[in-house]
């Protein structure tokens, strides 16, 4: 089985999710000493310029919010050679807010 990279800095290790506009994937990033990292992509047949411009002023927006709360960004880029456009971010190990609340049903705004 080939070993998948994006844009020859990010190794594949695991898809963490997806929803209605792209996957999210833990990732190595090989020029940062292996470090993991999620990388959220965008599908291929939904990309036009609005969903294109939309994906980018996400990641415009995420790198001005600072919050011990909010995960960091790092990085937006197009893998020419797979065609996929990515945002790069922090990865926090953890579960879902959707698998939280089917497991406390309830949780406390605090």
């Amino acid at each position: 089985m080939k070993v998948k990279i994006i844009n020859k800095r990010y190794r594949l290790i695991e898809k963490l999710g997806e929803g209605g506009m792209g996957s999210v994937y833990l990732v190595e990033d090989i020029l940062q000493a292996n470090r993991q990292i999620a990388l959220k992509t965008i599908k291929k047949e939904i990309i036009n310029l609005s969903t294109l411009k939309s994906f980018k002023q996400e990641f415009d927006v995420m790198t001005r919010l600072k919050h011990p709360n909010l995960t960091q960004v790092y990085d937006f880029g197009l893998d020419k050679e797979e065609d996929v456009y990515h945002i790069t971010m922090e990865y926090v190990k953890g579960i879902s807010l959707s698998d939280l609340l089917k497991q406390k049903k309830k949780i406390s705004e605090e």
